[in-house]
């Protein structure tokens, strides 16, 4: 009886919070939508909800943009597999030896450390407005996330843990598979999930500097022309996308919890 009052209290509270998110969602678009209406100023600079809809509508339909969108995708689905990669390679070379994680610290940290964003440019002008430089930028920028988050997890393994595992003649597979596994996975997809919304950021901030093709392109190309339901669109798909990848992330990562051992 008392799970049963626990589970109706639980559903109350999540019909509360859905109402709250419904009406805060509502009533910000009813003043966008209002400002819209009454102030040519605020039209210019924010549009409307109703202009951004039909703009989403108007591009739902029409094969070049759809182009626009996959050149976005490739660009930042390419580089944020090149920058997992690279991430996952750097953690086996550091982990294993103290010495050469203490040596590779201080190096490491100052690449964190640069102002990635500001390097588009360098990107631009070392391969061009190609697809090339677009994914090396996107590699650069959420690589050291992915490597900080593992090598973070890998950190919080108890090493008496590891001393007991090694003593019952746990080999190097069983320590992966039952010691540093359980041990990552959290941090993994936590950074996984972090660096892809940098990972789009990035491929349209790329394009916004550089580029005849992807949503950055059409965001440039609009803000030039005061063109703010076009900006807001291509502002609204990306985020639309990086939350859908993030649905699929989490989705992926339910069956891993087997895995998690603490």
């Amino acid at each position: 009886m008392p799970e049963v009052v626990a589970s109706n209290a639980e559903r109350s509270r999540n019909i509360t919070v859905l109402a709250w998110r419904i009406g805060l969602t509502v009533g910000f678009l009813a003043a966008w939508q209002y400002m819209g209406s009454k102030s040519d100023f605020w039209k210019l600079i924010v549009s409307s909800p109703q202009q951004v809809i039909l703009k989403c509508f108007q591009w739902v339909q029409d094969p070049v943009w759809w182009g626009h969108v996959g050149t976005t995708l490739e660009e930042a689905i390419l580089g944020y597999l090149l920058g997992v990669v690279v991430a996952l390679v750097l953690v086996a070379i550091l982990a294993p030896s103290p010495w050469i994680s203490r040596f590779m610290s201080p190096f490491l940290a100052a690449m964190n450390a640069l102002p990635k964003i500001a390097l588009a440019p360098l990107f631009i002008f070392w391969f061009g407005t190609t697809l090339q430089s677009k994914v090396y930028f996107v590699a650069s920028l959420i690589s050291f996330i992915v490597l900080y988050g593992v090598l973070t997890g890998i950190r919080t393994i108890d090493p008496i843990m590891l001393a007991n595992t090694r003593l019952h003649g746990a080999s190097k597979w069983d320590l992966v598979l039952h010691v540093y596994i359980p041990a990552i996975i959290t941090w993994l997809f936590s950074s996984l999930r972090l660096s892809w919304a940098w990972a789009l950021l990035a491929a349209v901030v790329g394009e916004y500097l550089g580029s005849i093709k992807g949503l950055g392109f059409l965001i440039a190309s609009a803000e030039q022309s005061l063109q703010a339901d076009i900006v807001i669109a291509g502002i609204l798909v990306v985020a639309i996308a990086a939350v859908a990848f993030d649905r699929l992330l989490v989705y992926v990562e339910r069956p891993m919890n087997k895995w998690r051992a603490f």
